[in-house]
């Protein structure tokens, strides 16, 4: 399949192959299969007709622009076709890859754990395999060092007891019932036909938003109305037009009908709602609670804020009322247990003091009368000089005399000397002229740092990154063990060992590199970790 399509505004052929597409210009490019992630296509008749691909690998988005005056958007659904049957492959097989891994890492990993509850059973099995694939780097690092061999299965886990605890909550989580009115939508399809599917979470969503459907449901199903022909029906119906959220639709697009006309009821368009309001319990919350002070006060009504003002608009505003009360009885139950008077009043004081506008007193002390104080010090001296420790000496401050304070620190300052002098600072050329140099430096790799892109998708810039993450997991594990009680002392040993071959690791990633800038920047990278494991090191040489 060829289609001409614009890319980054350059006009093309986008050619979709058996292992990927390549877009044919002045700069080609090829793309594999395995790389798509997601596609984002633009809203059907809205132009320009566009097509964004997410790609992994690095992460890339490529958007093309198809150009075709008449089949523009035939053909970008043909392309958009393939394009998801490739990402729909490639979810499917990590998917059973990371099922394989984790399950094959299990049956090796230790029978006990450390850790309670993160046991092997087939529910944290499946909460593990979840967080595998939510984390792509996390499920390649979890392949090439567990299922490699080189670490176990717990602990791989060991510090990450936290993404499997929020896993286990979010799966655990029941969502809660949408705020949104239901208003079945029909869509239309190319012949021009309307359909409404009803889903079994539709029909318990009418049920519970409109009990007279549901009363008419029961009253007429099966008989003398089969199911499906009860919803062709109520949808047909006044009834369902008056059910409509939007209150500007034609009802005169509805059929009479025997069975739901029965069900109609008058417009509840009234001075006050048909049905019972929800009673406000907390009056601090109740806006009416202080209506009758207003004409004391001198406040007259806001006539230009009074609902229902417009009175087609009446039933639609208590249908959204309805609406938030059932949702809030939903949420936090009907009506709090009625407290006493005085319960309610406390209530009420402890929510309007605020600690801020409160007169705080400080409690006066109370004077401590003592007899015979002038012995009680006495003995105190006697004591401290016995005994070495200073004590009080008198009842009140002792100060010492500010000119025999200033001549002590007087004579403290003549004793020191002054241990750098001018004469000891040697010529600083040399240092100034090398860190010239480095920003020279640096500033002309940054002006001529055309070779980025390729640094970032190099194979050499793929094995840093695996290189790095593999060593940085040692280093926590190493790191966790040597401070945990008791240590696992072959742990910290085998962790020693595969630390002390990083930096051999490094200088073969480096050597992958095509350009002298390449090596540069993948060194740089991996300075880091190189750091970590001279710490490492020098923390096992000191034990």
């Amino acid at each position: 399949m060829e289609i001409k399509v614009l890319y980054k505004k350059q006009e093309g052929v986008l050619k979709i192959i058996e292992s990927g597409f390549e877009f044919k210009s002045l700069n080609s490019f090829h793309v594999g299969f395995d790389r798509l992630n997601t596609l984002f296509a633009s809203k059907a008749g809205s132009t320009p007709v566009r097509l964004k691909v997410d790609l992994l690998d690095p992460q890339q988005s490529l958007t093309f622009t198809f150009i075709h005056p008449t089949n523009a958007l035939s053909e970008r659904e043909a392309a958009k076709e393939q394009l998801t049957q490739a990402i729909a492959g490639n979810r499917a097989r990590a998917s059973s890859q990371i099922d394989r891994q984790v399950s094959g890492s299990a049956g090796t990993s230790a029978t006990t754990s450390p850790h309670p509850g993160l046991g092997l059973s087939k529910v944290d099995l499946e909460i593990r395999k979840k967080v595998l694939v939510k984390d792509p780097q996390l499920a390649k690092l979890h392949r090439d060092l567990v299922i490699g061999g080189v670490i176990t299965e717990d602990e791989f886990w060991q510090g990450r007891q936290q993404l499997l605890l929020l896993e286990h909550l979010s799966a655990s989580q029941k969502p809660g019932k949408p705020s949104t009115l239901v208003d079945p939508r029909p869509t239309s399809s190319q012949a021009g036909e309307f359909t409404i599917t009803i889903t079994p979470q539709l029909v318990q969503d009418i049920f519970q938003e409109y009990p007279v459907v549901r009363k008419a449901f029961i009253e007429n199903v099966p008989n003398p109305l089969a199911e499906s022909d009860f919803w062709i029906r109520y949808f047909h119906s006044h009834l369902f037009a008056r059910h409509r959220a939007s209150s500007r639709v034609d009802a005169n697009d509805a059929r009479n009908d025997p069975v739901f006309d029965q069900y109609l009821e008058e417009a509840d368009d009234g001075l006050e709602p048909r049905h019972a309001q929800r009673r406000v319990y907390d009056r601090l919350l109740d806006l009416g609670s202080t209506q009758a002070d207003h004409d004391a006060s001198g406040n007259a009504l806001d006539i230009t804020m009074q609902a229902g003002k417009v009175k087609a608009a009446l039933p639609l505003m208590r249908r959204f009322n309805e609406h938030s009360q059932r949702l809030l009885s939903a949420t936090v139950g009907d009506a709090p247990s009625v407290q006493g008077e005085s319960g309610a009043q406390d209530n009420y004081t402890q929510q309007i003091r605020i600690d801020d506008l409160e007169h705080h007193q400080e409690a006066q002390p109370v004077r401590l009368n003592m007899k015979d104080r002038e012995q009680y010090y006495t003995n105190m001296i006697l004591d401290g000089e016995a005994g070495g420790a200073s004590a009080l000496q008198s009842d009140t401050p002792h100060m010492l005399d500010t000119a025999q304070l200033a001549h002590s620190i007087r004579e403290g300052l003549e004793e020191w000397d002054v241990l750098v002098r001018a004469d000891d600072i040697h010529d600083t050329t040399p240092a100034t002229r090398e860190i010239e140099d480095g920003l020279r430096s640096t500033a002309q790799i940054a002006a001529h740092d055309t070779g980025a892109a390729h640094v970032a998708t190099s194979n050499a810039m793929k094995a840093a990154i695996s290189c790095h993450t593999a060593c940085t997991e040692f280093l926590r594990l190493y790191w966790s063990s040597k401070l945990s009680q008791p240590r696992d002392t072959g742990k910290v040993d085998r962790m020693v060992d595969f630390i002390r071959k990083t930096p051999s690791k490094v200088d073969a990633v480096v050597k992958k590199a095509q350009t002298v800038h390449e090596a540069d920047v993948l060194r740089q990278a991996l300075q880091p970790v190189l750091n970590g494991v001279k710490k490492v090191l020098a923390n096992e040489q000191q034990v």
